[in-house]
C-alpha cells in the first residue's frame, strides 16, 4: 500500500485507516521533499560498523534498524532488587514475588551502586547466588536516575566473561504509591494474546520540514495490514513555534474537531474523539515523534487523561519520555523537536503507568527512535518477554558504545564532555515494568 513515494504536499490526507490531527497551512506551501516507505524486509540491518557507513540520507530519516540477537541467559529464577522501605511499597511487591515464584533481594540505597566496586561488587554476587534470570528493580524516585541505571547494566554485564547483559531486566517505578500497586496489579492480571487478537495504535508527529516519523508510521501500517491487522493512528501535523494555527481532525465526522493554539509551544490540549476511542480499544501504542517533559508528539500529557491505559504496552521512540525527577547528565535547555526541557514538567511514562499501562519502553534522554524501538517491537512479536526484547537492544548499545568495565556511570568530571555524554546516552532505554510479561502469546 505505501511502497511508493509519499509527500508532504498530500498533507497526509490519504492515509488509509488514520486518524489525523493536522495543523492546517495558511500561507506557506510544502517544501518538495519526499520519502521513500519501504518494506520492513527492505531497511537496512546495522552493527556499529553498518551503522558508520549509513549515508546521511538514512540517518536523517532515522531509516534503519540496530541488529539485535539472542543472548541466552544460563539463570532461571525470578529476582526482585529494591530499596524501597516503605511497606505501601514492599506489600504490593510481596504480591508479585508470590505470583512469579521470585525471591526479593533488598539494599538500603540502590544509589550506592554509583559510588564504586563495593555495592556493585555484593549486587553481582547476590544474582549469582540467586540464579537471576528476571530481573525486576524497584528503586525508590531518588535512586531513579540515570547512573544508577547505567550501575545496574555495569553489574549485569559482568556475570560472566563476555559484555552483554546476562539477566532480562525491567524496572517497577512510578510516580506515586497509587501508581506503583496499579503497575503491579495490572501486571498479576495481564494475560497476553495471540498475534491475531492484537490491537496497535500509534501516534507521530509531522512539520513541513520533518515527515521522518509519519513514515514510520507507514511503515508500520504496511507491517500489521500484511496480519490481516488494522492499525488506526494519530498524526499531529506542526509548524515552527510561535505561529497561531488551527488543529482539526481531517477524517471523520467534521464537528469531530479540536481547536488549539500552537503558537509560543503551546501544544494541543486534548485527542479527537475518533482518536481517543481507537486508542481505548488498543492493546498497544507506538510512538515516533518529538518529546520533552510534560510533552509528546505536540500533544500536552493532559490529552491522555481520559484515556484508559490499563492492560496497554507503549513502546516510545521520544525523547526524554522517562527522564528522571534527578538528572545525572547535564540539562539541556531544549530538546531536539524544539520543546523546553522542563524539570517540573510530567514525565510520559510516568503519566502511562499513573494511566494504567502495564509496561513502557521509554528513554531517559535522547532517543533515536524507529531504529531501536521497532527491534523491540519485534522481538515481542516473536513471543519473547519484555525483558529479553529489551536486553537484545541494550546489549547491542552495549557493543557499540564499547564501554569498559567499571566505567558506565557517567563522573563528574565527565559531565562537560559531550563524547562521554553521548557515548552513554544509547544505554539509556528503558523497560518500565515486569520483565516477564509478554505481549503475545508464545507459540505451542
Amino acid at each position: 500500500m505505501w511502497s511508493g513515494v509519499i509527500r508532504v504536499s498530500l498533507a497526509f490526507a490519504c492515509l488509509v485507516g488514520c486518524v489525523i490531527a493536522v495543523v492546517t497551512s495558511v500561507a506557506e506551501e510544502a517544501p518538495r521533499r519526499s520519502y521513500e516507505v519501504p518494506r520492513i524486509d527492505q531497511i537496512k540491518r546495522v552493527d556499529a560498523q553498518g551503522r558508520a557507513k549509513l549515508g546521511k540520507s538514512l540517518l536523517g530519516q532515522a531509516l534503519y534498524i540496530h541488529q539485535t540477537a539472542e543472548h541466552p541467559v544460563a539463570g532461571q529464577a525470578y529476582v526482585v532488587v529494591t530499596d524501597h522501605v516503605d511497606e505501601a511499597y514492599l506489600e504490593p511487591l510481596r504480591r508479585l514475588i508470590k505470583f512469579r515464584k521470585g525471591r526479593l533481594l533488598f539494599y538500603p540505597d540502590l544509589g550506592d551502586l554509583v559510588e564504586g566496586d563495593s555495592a556493585r561488587g555484593k549486587l553481582r554476587a547476590d544474582l549469582k547466588a540467586a540464579d537471576a534470570r528476571f530481573v525486576a528493580l524497584a528503586p525508590r524516585k531518588k535512586s531513579f536516575r540515570e547512573n544508577v541505571v547505567l550501575a545496574f547494566l555495569d553489574v549485569a554485564s559482568s556475570l560472566d566473561e563476555d559484555a552483554e547483559l546476562d539477566v532480562f531486566p525491567g524496572w517497577l517505578v512510578a510516580g506515586d504509591v497509587e501508581s506503583f500497586v496499579r503497575l503491579i496489579d495490572q501486571t498479576i492480571a495481564f494475560r497476553p494474546s495471540g498475534v491475531k487478537g492484537l490491537k496497535p495504535f500509534t501516534l507521530c508527529q509531522v512539520s513541513l520540514k520533518e515527515i521522518r516519523s509519519q513514515q514510520k508510521t507507514c511503515i508500520m501500517d504496511d507491517y500489521f495490514e500484511n496480519l490481516g491487522i488494522k492499525m488506526p493512528s494519530l498524526s499531529v501535523r506542526i509548524r515552527a513555534p510561535g505561529i497561531t494555527r488551527e488543529i482539526r481532525s481531517a477524517v471523520g465526522d467534521p464537528d469531530d474537531r479540536v481547536i488549539g493554539a500552537m503558537g509560543g509551544g503551546r501544544l494541543l490540549p486534548g485527542l479527537p474523539s475518533q482518536s481517543a476511542a481507537a486508542l481505548e480499544q488498543a492493546s498497544l501504542m507506538m510512538i515516533y515523534g518529538h518529546g520533552a517533559p510534560g510533552r509528546i508528539c505536540a500533544l500536552s500529557l493532559d490529552a491522555f487523561q481520559e484515556v484508559d491505559f490499563s492492560g496497554k504496552m507503549v513502546l516510545c521512540g521520544a525523547c526524554f519520555s522517562a527522564m528522571p525527577e534527578k538528572s545525572d547528565f547535564p540539562l539541556l535547555q531544549r530538546g531536539p523537536g524544539g520543546g523546553p526541557v522542563n524539570q517540573q514538567a510530567g514525565r510520559f511514562a510516568e503519566r502511562m503507568v499513573s494511566r494504567g499501562a502495564v509496561a513502557v519502553l521509554a528513554h531517559m534522554r535522547l532517543s533515536d527512535g524507529f531504529p531501536s524501538v521497532f527491534p523491540v517491537f519485534e522481538s515481542m512479536m516473536q513471543g519473547l518477554s519484555v525483558g529479553e526484547s529489551a536486553q537484545r537492544l541494550l546489549n547491542a548499545a552495549i557493543l557499540r558504545v564499547n564501554l569498559p568495565r567499571g566505567q558506565f556511570c557517567l563522573k563528574p568530571e565527565q559531565r562537560g564532555q559531550r563524547s562521554a555524554q553521548g557515548r552513554r546516552n544509547a544505554l539509556l532505554w528503558i523497560m518500565v515494568g515486569d520483565p516477564a510479561l509478554r505481549l503475545v502469546k508464545v507459540a505451542e
